[in-house]
């Protein structure tokens, strides 16, 4: 069983797509697509809470993340359910994508806001999990 969410969790996180405005080699900033990871950096699921398995998928430029994607199959009253969440590693301005309709965007940070080690390092998105109603091509976990 864990096999098969494994399988719905890559089918998931592969209708998702991610930009970045990239300024290593332009202060402006060049707009370049992020490759998702084929592995989860991370699978977890908390017997004690409604979760009933989790992955953390890496979205990259070469192979440091630059933002990742949370997804959690959990369990609710009508049943199991799919939940999403973007975090940034970075401070670029990101674009998140849903089949091709944008879903969660992240503004550029300050300099100042980068370099307080007051700070988080991961900064995580400021709002909870988004339910995948229409995950009609993933069936529920």
């Amino acid at each position: 069983l864990a096999n098969l969410r494994l399988k719905q969790m890559r089918d998931a996180a592969r209708r998702f797509s991610a930009e970045i405005d990239d300024t290593r080699t332009d202060k402006s900033g060049v707009r370049r697509p992020l490759r998702m990871l084929t592995a989860p950096l991370y699978r977890y699921d908390s017997p004690a809470d409604p979760i009933i398995d989790g992955a953390i998928f890496g979205f990259v430029l070469g192979s440091d993340p630059e933002a990742c994607l949370v997804l959690e199959a959990r369990q609710e009253e009508g049943g199991p359910a799919w939940h999403y969440l973007w975090a940034r590693m970075n401070g670029s301005e990101m674009t998140a994508r849903l089949d091709g309709v944008e879903c969660h965007r992240f503004e550029r940070l300050p300099r100042e806001v980068l370099w307080d080690a007051r700070r988080p390092f991961c900064l995580v998105a400021l709002r909870d999990y988004v339910t995948l109603e229409d995950m009609d091509a993933v069936d529920a976990p």
